[in-house]
């Protein structure tokens, strides 16, 4: 987790996620969401809500301009809460995703003399865990934050201008993400 945020891959991810599901209301609380998940199910759900809201406050402040006052002050909320429960959420899905999960394998280790591996836990849980983020987001779009939306243009430029500032996957960010990867085969 301290390799992905000193590197900035996360930022990587989440801005490429969000480019590629949109910039209007409804479609930033989904690529935040979709980002936090991917990106929980691998770190702490505590240090990937950390990670993510320096990115959400940053798109806040772009897209601040684009929205009137009541819509801002629900997208504003919308997204903050989105980060929160996304890794919560994502956290069900592994392991490693949040620390009671591990507790939780330890006990029924001990309790029961039978040993729950990393990918009989995915088989489970991340359908699940599918399904929830799937409840949420429908949840967050019909119930609790039904948004008109706005013009995308400042939010689209700002998150290209991010991914410029990034520039070309530096040496670190691909060993890093090589790392990530391998280390995350090797738990299924």
């Amino acid at each position: 987790a301290i390799a992905i945020e000193k590197w900035e891959l996360h930022k990587r991810i989440a801005l490429n996620i969000i480019l590629i599901t949109g910039q209007e209301a409804t479609k930033l609380i989904l690529g935040f969401m979709l980002s936090t998940f991917f990106i929980s199910m691998w770190i702490s759900n505590t240090a990937t809500t950390m990670m993510m809201y320096p990115i959400a406050l940053s798109i806040i402040n772009v897209v601040k301009t684009s929205y009137d006052h009541k819509h801002f002050i629900k997208l504003r909320t919308a997204l903050l809460l989105c980060i929160a429960y996304a890794s919560n959420i994502g956290g069900l899905s592994t392991i490693v995703g949040t620390p009671p999960n591990s507790a939780f394998v330890a006990f029924l280790n001990e309790r029961n003399q039978q040993s729950i591996g990393f990918a009989e836990w995915m088989k489970i849980c991340f359908p699940i865990a599918i399904i929830i983020l799937i409840i949420l987001f429908l949840f967050f779009k019909y119930v609790l934050f039904p948004m008109k939306n706005a013009s995308e243009n400042h939010s689209k430029e700002f998150i290209q201008q991010q991914l410029q500032k990034l520039g070309k996957w530096t040496y670190e960010q691909k060993a890093v993400l090589v790392v990530f990867l391998i280390t995350a085969l090797l738990w299924i």
